[in-house]
């Protein structure tokens, strides 16, 4: 296999990318720089790369394949067991920013890689607390912890986000409060590209409606926030009608962030 075939492959397989895929992988797997791929297009690469190739032709999303994804301009270790960061998640951080000063405290809600908190600390001499009922996913946020040195300022629970007697008084105590909890409904995720569908069912699967995690954060616990604090929550393009509505019966007030496509995807929850 060559970068130029490699590039056809990954075309094949549906990239939107292929030859950012293929120069990530060479990079990763043979150490070479991308301008390396351009001068050497017809050299045979390591076996390692075909058949990381052919992880991605059946479905394996390239950041499961590398163990890395890019977040808020830093690099996570990530694998299976956690979601793959997005660009429009960013908008949490951009958001939470804006409410934090040195010595705030920080909730994070199903924390999966730790991306959302971790990249907030590395901004602000906040602390915090990150919840995930995950073992698994704790364990790569954990990692991702000691690679951004947050130190004792971030510290880990694993809990049920939904159940939880802990919860309750962690809202209470936090400034910010942040989320991108899973909001798919469950029929919908066999519909979904099969990138996605190697992604983490537990972080994925929002109940029928999507909307388990809003009703039980928005109605239970939006009301034990100080004064002062705002709950940061992603949610899906379609959702925001309904999570209006749960802010107007929870007598709580809403704003909403627009992603990169214009979709309305932050919530911002206040008393």
């Amino acid at each position: 296999m060559t970068y130029n075939s490699l590039v056809q492959l990954l075309t094949e397989c549906g990239s939107t990318s292929p030859s950012n895929e293929a120069a990530e992988l060479i990079t990763h797997f043979n150490g070479k720089p991308r301008d390396w791929c351009l001068l050497n297009r017809e050299q045979k690469l390591p076996p390692e790369i075909e058949m990381a190739a052919k992880k991605r032709l059946s479905g394996t999303p390239l950041q499961y394949i590398t163990g890395r994804a890019y977040f808020y301009g830093d690099k996570y270790f990530i694998n299976s067991d956690v979601l793959i960061p997005q660009p429009d998640t960013e908008h949490i951080v951009e958001a939470a920013l804006k409410y934090l000063t040195p010595g705030s405290n920080i909730l994070d809600l199903c924390t999966g890689s730790g991306c959302i908190i971790i990249s907030i600390l590395k901004r602000v001499l906040a602390s915090g607390t990150a919840v995930e009922i995950s073992t698994p996913a704790l364990q790569v946020a954990l990692r991702n912890a000691e690679i951004h040195k947050t130190g004792t300022r971030l510290s880990f629970l694993k809990a049920d986000v939904l159940d939880s007697p802990l919860i309750p008084d962690l809202v209470s105590k936090a400034d910010v409060i942040t989320s991108n909890p899973p909001y798919i409904n469950t029929d919908v995720i066999p519909t979904l590209s099969p990138e996605v569908q190697n992604e983490p069912r537990l972080a994925l699967d929002g109940g029928s409606d999507g909307m388990k995690f809003y009703n039980r954060f928005i109605l239970d616990y939006a009301k034990l926030m100080k004064p002062s604090a705002k709950m940061i929550l992603e949610i899906g393009y379609d959702q925001s009608d309904r999570i209006s509505a749960l802010c107007d019966k929870a007598n709580v007030n809403c704003e909403f962030i627009r992603d990169f496509g214009g979709n309305l995807r932050v919530a911002v929850i206040s008393k």
